[in-house]
């Protein structure tokens, strides 16, 4: 997705008089001696400094020959002033809509163990934070991030073992990610998924199989290979998808045995195999 140069939005707009109080504790000017300088009565001085009235061109010139400070800088703060609530009041504006969107994901997902995942700073604004999904997930929108949820290909878990949806959804989500992050040369013809668990099978009972060797016989056949680790209440062996036109395999590591990761991969290289021989491009 392109990016764009954003305007910085500062936390806080910081009204000039914050800079006539500095001169005045530095000079050690009491606001009844400013007033005095400035031609001013007292009240309408502590208005100004108490933040409720602008800066005019009439007050710059007042403060230029009261401070030595030119009346064109206080317009610019008094301008950048303003500029900066406008900016600060728009961003909030979008905080509301951010974190409604967030308040949608998270009846979906799990996402602060989402955030987690992706390293996503959870004290960031709401917008910052789901721009960086977008941008991570390759969308544009909040729908086409909640479509990436929904298991598009066959699992292999644990029945007996309790599950929450919502850590399901994410794990298939970071799934996803890891499929669409590889980039694969050789293309999947016909037959390829019966030769790799050929070639996976021959290699574990010469002993010689690792996962580095599983992903590298994977992949010279067309077929993608990721691990995401296992999440809690999804109980998750492996995941077998098409993206594109690309068949994967994602495994969990959830039983941490190599026999087991053998038989999961064979397992769903059998499902690869079966479905796209039935013409299911979606598994």
């Amino acid at each position: 997705m392109a990016t764009t140069n954003q305007t910085f939005v500062p936390l806080v707009a910081v009204h000039p008089t914050e800079l006539i109080k500095d001169e005045m504790r530095e000079r050690g000017l009491k606001r009844n001696e400013l007033a005095k300088r400035m031609g001013m009565q007292l009240p309408n001085l502590s208005r100004l400094l108490n933040k409720k009235e602008a800066i005019t061109s009439h007050i710059a010139h007042k403060l230029e020959l009261a401070l030595g400070i030119d009346a064109e800088m206080w317009l610019n703060l008094q301008a950048a002033y303003d500029r900066d609530l406008a900016l600060i009041s728009e961003r909030d504006i979008q905080e509301k809509e951010y974190a409604s969107i967030e308040n949608v994901l998270s009846s979906i997902i799990n996402v602060s163990l989402l955030f987690k995942q992706l390293a996503i700073d959870t004290y960031s604004f709401a917008q910052d934070r789901i721009k960086k999904l977008y941008s991570i997930f390759n969308v544009d929108s909040t729908d086409a991030l909640i479509a990436l949820t929904a298991p598009t290909g066959q699992f292999k878990r644990s029945d007996r073992l309790a599950t929450d949806d919502k850590n399901l959804s994410t794990w298939v989500l970071l799934a996803h990610k890891e499929c669409v992050t590889q980039t694969l040369a050789p293309t999947y013809s016909e037959g390829n998924a019966v030769a790799a668990a050929e070639a996976i099978a021959k290699k574990a009972n010469m002993g010689e199989v690792t996962e580095a060797s599983i992903e590298e016989v994977l992949n010279s056949y067309g077929i993608g290979y990721g691990y995401v680790q296992k999440i809690d209440k999804a109980p998750i062996d492996a995941y077998s998808t098409i993206i594109n036109g690309i068949p994967y395999i994602v495994t969990s590591h959830r039983r941490n045995n190599m026999d087991m990761l053998v038989f999961d991969v064979l397992h769903e290289l059998k499902h690869i195999h079966t479905d796209l021989q039935n013409g299911n491009s979606n598994l």
